[in-house]
């Protein structure tokens, strides 16, 4: 059964709006929040294009999404990663990079596990 959607331009236009828009209006806070924001993001176009019938956005315009969503630390460490691998944010695909945030998210995720707050008086004062 297909849910009840009008064929007009204006709420074509409206879906498209939220998608263009999501990454400022939906900014992970925290490296936890983002892979549910980024699936979030696809359901949102997948939704968009199974009504329309079209592809909502370009790659480039969907990398550039999926930045946005991401922390500030976060985005710069995919970028950082992107770079080591010797390719720009122009040439990887969204999927490259879905993959690219997957990982330092895990990564990130099991270093700061791994980090022991330090204990006052801990560490003997050297002076």
């Amino acid at each position: 059964m297909r849910k009840f959607d009008p064929q007009n331009a204006e709420v074509h236009a409206a879906r498209l709006e939220a998608i263009i828009t999501f990454g400022g209006n939906n900014k992970a806070k925290r490296n936890a929040d983002v892979m549910t924001t980024l699936d979030q993001f696809e359901r949102a176009l997948d939704d968009y294009e199974e009504a329309a019938g079209e592809v909502a956005i370009n790659d480039s315009t969907k990398r550039a999404i999926m930045m946005q969503i991401l922390p500030t630390e976060l985005a710069t460490a995919t970028r950082n990663t992107v770079m080591a691998a010797q390719k720009t944010m122009a040439t990887v695909s969204p999927e490259y990079l879905y993959t690219i945030i997957q990982q330092r998210c895990e990564f990130d995720e099991v270093a700061l596990g791994l980090a022991v707050p330090m204990e006052m008086g801990a560490v003997a004062d050297q002076h």
